[in-house]
This record gives structure tokens, C-alpha cells and sequence, in this order.
């Protein structure tokens, strides 16, 4: 990947305003390239202004694709239990390589550093698909639109900046404690609802699992704000776009080609460059029943042998 001038991050933390054309250029170059990850059979799960590249010309290249999953795959290997670690998410990373074989292969569900995770992955629901990085998106699009003019750097900041998420990331101190998550105003769901308000008894019954449902019951009820609350002078398009991208329930959030068609981007749009996969990704390694410490220095060796055909796997030191 070429070098890329900056990040989403370090953008939005500079002291600089954008016109709507460039962020909704911003956000309609991050949607194209998501756009053809999904194509794939791709789902990114830690899409945030860190691992969104960007250029001056308002290009944007996704990076960072250590929690991808090939959906595509018949076996999903197993990832940390947490995600890797980052000043605001005050979480460590589970070990990558452990030296206990055969971990179970299932899709984790502790993914998206906790301000852009969608709630399906915070109620650990056991399924779930390419509609928690549209989320994270929205979340993304929430920040950027901070950077219009009238706004205040020092006011710039993640739209639910909660500082626990249970119960993968309680607080620390009432890791055991459901009640201090469902009453506190700083645990993810609730900061969520502080602004989207509690979902409807309808919404709450397609959830998988009663204790999701439980759970959510026992949170003190949130009238909806809506976004308009957050962002006064923000265009009405980017608003309603905006929305749709942060619905509680998956199937009625707005995936990325019907984001695509918004007429937040009918002057901006270009369809020759929405490319899609030819087909979508296999992973064989996936398909692996074992991948244990010593099966993956043998496949680094390899790998890396390819690139310097006179070094031989015990050259490298790796084994």
C-alpha cells in the first residue's frame, strides 16, 4: 500500500475546518472501498478513524484488516478476546499465537474498539453480518461532521464515547456487577441510547438471546434525542444519512450500496470507480483444523521464503 499523508484520526484532531463537499467526499471514498471488501465476502470489525487512511485529494484507503473475517470461508479462525489495545479503549489484547491448540472456530464477537461497535456486538448476539461495519461508519461520519464550520476543535470527539462496555469490557472495578452497567451513564449501551433512545419492545424481540432482551429491559428508559440534536447546522442529508446508518436493529440500517445511492452523493458519485470483487475471497488457511504456534513459524517461513529465494525456512531463524 502506498503512504498516505494521514489518517481520520489525526485529521479530525487537527485544528482545521471541512466544507460538506470534502467530508462527504471523505465519506463516499471510505463507502466505495468498503463497498468492494464487502463484494468480497469481507467483513473489516474495527473500522475507526485510525485505520481509515487518507490523502489531501480526499482519497481514503482501509487498513488494518488483523480482525477481518473471509466470510466466504467454511471455518472462521478464532481471534483475541478483546481488540488490540488503544488509548481510548483501555483494553488489552488477548495473546494472538497461544500455545494451547485448537481453540474453537467460531466468529468472535469482541471486535470494533468499544466507541464504533454496533449494538448486536456488544449483546453478544451469535450471528451477525456486514451491517456492524456500517455502523462503524456512521460513527466515523459522526466525527467528520464535527470538522464543519461553526464547530469548535476542542469539542471534536467520538459520538458514544462510553467508558465501559459490559460484558466484554466492564469497568473495572464492577466487573461483576450488571446492575452498576444498567444503571451507570457511561456504559456503552446506555451512552447509545442516551442519544438514539431505548429500542421498541418490537426491536428488542428479534434479539437472539433473553439475555439480551433482559438486559436491555433492565436499563432505565431514554427518549430518542436523534442525531438533528448533535448536529444543529449540519445538512439535512448528512443527517438522515447519517440516521439511517445508526439503526439498533441490522436489517434496517442501511447497507453500503443503498448508502451509495443517497442523494447526499448525487453530485459527487462516480460509478466507474465502485468497484466490486470478482468473486469472493477463500482463505485456505482458514480451513486449517490446527494452527498452532509451530504450524504458523513454518507458514511465516515459507511465506517469506518466497521473497528471498536463497534463503531456506531454517535461514530465517524462525523455526
Amino acid at each position: 500500500m502506498e503512504l498516505c499523508d494521514s489518517d481520520m484520526k489525526k485529521l479530525i484532531k487537527t485544528d482545521v475546518l471541512l466544507t460538506p463537499l470534502h467530508i462527504n467526499t471523505l465519506l463516499y471514498n471510505l463507502l466505495v472501498g468498503l463497498r468492494y471488501l464487502h463484494s468480497a465476502g469481507i467483513w473489516h470489525r474495527d473500522l475507526k478513524p485510525a485505520n481509515c487512511l487518507v490523502n489531501q485529494d480526499c482519497s481514503v484507503k482501509i487498513c488494518d484488516f488483523g480482525l477481518s473475517r473471509a466470510v466466504s470461508s467454511v471455518q472462521h479462525a478464532p481471534l483475541p478476546n478483546t481488540p488490540r489495545g488503544e488509548e481510548e479503549s483501555n483494553e488489552v489484547a488477548g495473546p494472538v499465537v497461544p500455545h494451547t491448540a485448537k481453540a474453537k472456530r467460531t466468529m468472535t464477537r469482541h471486535v470494533v474498539t468499544r466507541w464504533y461497535r454496533a449494538p448486536e456486538l456488544i449483546l453478544l448476539q451469535d450471528t451477525y453480518n456486514e451491517q456492524i461495519d456500517m455502523w462503524s461508519v456512521g460513527c466515523i461520519y459522526a466525527e467528520l461532521l464535527q470538522m464543519l464550520e461553526g464547530t469548535h476543535t476542542e469539542d471534536r470527539g467520538p459520538l458514544f464515547p462510553g467508558s465501559s462496555c459490559y460484558p466484554l469490557s466492564p469497568d473495572r472495578k464492577h466487573r461483576k456487577d450488571p446492575r452498576f452497567h444498567t444503571r451507570g451513564s457511561t456504559d456503552q449501551l446506555n451512552v447509545i441510547f442516551d442519544l438514539l433512545g431505548t429500542p421498541s419492545e418490537a426491536e428488542i424481540a428479534q434479539l437472539q438471546t433473553e439475555e439480551a432482551k433482559q438486559h436491555i429491559r433492565a436499563l432505565a428508559r431514554r427518549e430518542r434525542k436523534g442525531v438533528r440534536s448533535r448536529f444543529p447546522d449540519a445538512p439535512e442529508d448528512s443527517v438522515d444519512l447519517l440516521e439511517k446508518m445508526l439503526k439498533f436493529t441490522p436489517r434496517e440500517r442501511v447497507n453500503v450500496d443503498r448508502a451509495l445511492d443517497h442523494d447526499l452523493f448525487k453530485n459527487i458519485r462516480d460509478r466507474s470507480v465502485e468497484l466490486v470483487a470478482p468473486a469472493p475471497v477463500t482463505l485456505e488457511f482458514d480451513k486449517e483444523p490446527d494452527l498452532g504456534e509451530t504450524a504458523l513459524r513454518k507458514g511465516f517461513a515459507e511465506e517469506i521464503a518466497k521473497f528471498h529465494k536463497t534463503t531456506s525456512e531454517q535461514q530465517c531463524h524462525i523455526l
